[in-house]
């Protein structure tokens, strides 16, 4: 399977912790995230070994990734994650690139105030997106993997979300305005946040392995990843 975009892969070891500083991103784009330094996440070990990114649901407790082509103004994409979060008052951010200033949002993977999952994707008008949403389950905290596909056509029921390796029906599937045409807004991708520092959409648990690739992955092939990968969350 080629990569494009974000590919952090499973950090395991006995005693030693990783990197404080840097999310060593495996795809051969290296989009590293970098630790947030006003408030870092923390590392924490699974019984599996595998040490995860824990987040506070504080402002700022993130992972940013610099903006680059191989992130931006994507024809198609996946993105996905294994989460353990709590639901707040507002959307969390999972996997993100936006900031609050008109133009520069491309898209937002969240847990929703439900505890659900949703994926919108912008026009360079933010008034103009896709949304894919589950508003009426709740799978926060516990472990899941979730993961969105878009196909690259602009219209309703192009866009998908995953939970635990199976298509899930959606609550809401709608094109608002003239609906999502890829773009390069300049926004950093932010794990576990969105927009820009200070806001209130910072994510309260634990977001592992985010990746992002430039092309729908098919349903056998995020089914395959997740039960590859469960094990490791003792799900």
């Amino acid at each position: 399977m080629k990569t494009t975009g974000i590919v952090f892969n499973p950090e395991q070891s006995i005693d030693l912790e990783p990197d404080a500083a840097t999310l060593y991103d495996l795809s051969r784009y290296k989009n590293n995230g970098t630790f947030n330094a006003a408030d870092d996440p923390d590392w924490v070990q699974l019984p599996s070994g595998l040490w995860v990114v824990s987040y506070d649901g504080t402002p700022d407790c993130c992972i940013t990734v610099s903006s680059t082509p191989s992130l931006s103004a994507l024809p198609k994409m996946t993105v996905m994650a294994w989460i353990n979060l709590s639901k707040k008052a507002n959307n969390c951010g999972i996997i993100t690139k936006e900031t609050n200033v008109g133009g520069t949002r491309e898209f937002a993977f969240s847990l929703n105030v439900s505890g659900g999952i949703e994926m919108w994707l912008y026009s360079a008008a933010a008034a103009n997106r896709l949304i894919a949403a589950i508003t009426a389950t709740d799978i926060s905290g516990v472990w899941h993997h979730v993961a969105s596909t878009w196909d690259g056509v602009n219209a309703a029921n192009h866009s998908f979300i995953y939970i635990d390796g199976a298509l899930q029906a959606l609550d809401i599937d709608s094109k608002v305005g003239t609906g999502c045409v890829p773009h390069d807004g300049g926004a950093d991708v932010r794990i576990g946040d969105a927009y820009t520092p200070g806001d209130v959409y910072s994510a309260d648990g634990y977001i592992v392995l985010p990746t992002i690739y430039n092309y729908a992955l098919t349903p056998g092939q995020i089914l395959n990843i997740y039960e590859s990968e469960r094990w490791l969350y003792n799900v």
